[in-house]
């Protein structure tokens, strides 16, 4: 059996030589040149750790090491494209032409898609009426004086699955009474058991009477910063003079009509005391919005090379085309931005992209990180040097993004972020979102890990905490879906949350930076990771 298959092998290979003798002397010769160089990058390519530009006709990929120096070495094919052209080899960019009189030179890419899921960001309707009475049989006008306020109790109308709820907008029936001069103000305050206001003031407005029309009419208030409150809170709307005779005149159903879980409120000693009279009610209408648990898990998509298809020919005819199907035994994913700092040697010289530039400078025009701030793996950050690290080049974080960061704040100090980084994304035009990362030092010793989003150029909310953490470092993974929005939160490899960011009006930055916020910190890694697409 051994004797015959050596014979089958002899026999196969006599025939392909046979096949290929009768190609032409040119195909032959074209043929040969070009089997070698294929050879060559297949065995390269198929150990690719990370591709770090791709095209039709051009791949730039790394190697752990091939020239025994211990470092990574990058390696680039290209072809111009223009027949004739050849077929450039460049190693840590130095360049040199493989074979003259390049006739063809293609890639195809195998991409397999893993998909990453986790819990949805929380649902929050758009507007929507939560409350009203806009319509009865019996209109009465109330008039608006220092011994006469009025006010509606009201239950918001809510799905039963309601984690919280806020109000936007409140529109009353309102109008002005000679000589017009009067103040008011229409405020929201929480309700007492029996449902009456109590004295704290949620939001408020303040309207002259200057402003309303001589004829009723739906007069809206905004409230763009009120609290979100729990399905079980209700609310009082309270309309109180300030000033004036009469501040201005509301309009009230006067009974006979019975409004559930509603209730006109009036005063007469500036709202010490409140009478409540269920089947009497104004005409108002609050808006706003609710939020429930998420409608459905998130997922997002990470692309990973599995092989490339590579076709090179340099002879005129097509029968000397040599192909080559490359697995990708590393199964690198495909980014088109990469930053990743260990601080075990300066950071400014850092190059994990590999294509020859800086991928971070700092802010002082100087080099700190020579000056005893790297030790054993950390960057010490102190406040005094007044140094952030940002990343190079400008980059918009418009695709799939991933963040990991390690990190604590060592001195405590009452104001600040202590370990701080901040990352401006999904920048489209003039707008973009802005999320940044926190660890505190609290009093007690204990850390407090916040993830905030920004809202405005000066505003912000707090989308995860963790509080009453050790001295030790806090991990933080990130995951930023720019298609939707939305951001999810790891701390301490314990998923937090998922919520919707907002793209405002900010500022130019585009870019990654960390710091040390009115206290020192260390920094031990991070990590940003963006998709091709």
């Amino acid at each position: 059996m051994a004797s015959a298959a050596i014979l089958m092998v002899g026999m196969v290979s006599s025939i392909y030589l046979a096949a290929r003798a009768a190609d032409s002397p040119e195909t032959l010769t074209a043929v040969q040149d070009v089997s070698a160089i294929v050879y060559d990058l297949t065995d390269e390519l198929q150990h690719a750790i990370y591709i770090t530009a791709r095209s039709e006709t051009m791949i730039q990929f790394v190697l752990s090491d091939i020239n025994g120096d211990a470092q990574p070495d990058v390696l680039r094919y290209e072809w111009s494209g223009a027949p004739g052209a050849p077929l450039v080899r460049t190693v840590n960019g130095a360049a040199h032409d493989l074979v003259n009189n390049v006739r063809e030179f293609a890639l195809e890419y195998g991409v397999r898609h893993k998909a990453e899921q986790f819990e949805g960001p929380l649902f929050e309707s758009g507007e929507t009426v939560l409350a009203e009475l806009a319509s009865g049989n019996s209109a009465n006008d109330y008039d608006i004086k220092l011994d006469r306020w009025v006010g509606q109790f009201f239950t918001p109308t809510l799905p039963a699955n309601t984690l919280s709820w806020k109000v936007s907008k409140v529109a009353l029936q309102t109008r002005a009474k000679s000589p017009n001069n009067g103040q008011f103000k229409v405020q929201l305050r929480s309700a007492t058991g029996t449902g009456t206001p109590t004295s704290d003031v949620v939001a408020e407005a303040t309207v002259n009477e200057s402003d309303l029309s001589a004829s009723y009419g739906w007069c809206e208030y905004a409230f763009p910063d009120f609290a979100s409150r729990l399905p079980s809170e209700n609310l009082c709307l309270v309309v109180r003079q300030t000033s004036g005779d009469v501040a201005c005149q509301a309009k009230y159903e006067g009974g006979g009509v019975k409004l559930a879980n509603h209730g006109l409120l009036e005063s007469s000693n500036l709202g010490a005391t409140w009478k409540r009279t269920n089947d009497k009610g104004m005409w108002f209408r609050v808006k706003g919005a609710y939020i429930t648990p998420p409608l459905e898990p998130h997922t997002v998509n990470r692309r990973y090379a599995t092989g490339v298809r590579v076709s090179l020919r340099t002879g005129t005819s097509g029968d000397s085309r040599i192909i080559s199907q490359i697995p990708l035994l590393n199964t690198p994913e495909l980014l088109s931005g990469y930053w990743k700092l260990d601080f075990d040697q300066d950071p400014l010289s850092s190059d994990a992209n590999f294509d020859a530039a800086p991928d971070w400078d700092e802010t002082n025009g100087s080099n700190p990180f020579l000056s005893g701030r790297l030790q054993n793996g950390v960057w010490r950050a102190q406040a005094s040097d007044n140094v952030a690290l940002r990343t190079l080049p400008n980059t918009d974080f418009d695709k799939l993004t991933t963040l990991e960061l390690r990190c604590r704040n060592t001195t405590y100090s009452a104001s600040g972020y202590g370990a701080r980084l901040l990352l401006n994304l999904d920048r489209q035009g003039s707008t973009h979102g802005a999320v940044f990362i926190s660890v505190r030092k609290d009093s007690d010793g204990a850390q407090t890990a916040r993830v905030y989003a920004l809202t405005g150029p000066s505003t912000q909310t707090v989308l995860a905490e963790a509080t009453g953490l050790s001295s030790d470092f806090v991990e933080f993974r990130l995951v930023i879906d720019p298609s939707a929005d939305v951001v999810a939160v790891w701390i301490n490899g314990v998923y937090q949350k998922t919520a919707k960011y907002v793209r405002f009006h900010g500022n130019t930055d585009k870019f990654l930076s960390l710091q040390a916020s009115q206290s020192n910190a260390e920094f031990d890694y991070v990590s940003i990771r963006v998709g091709d697409q």
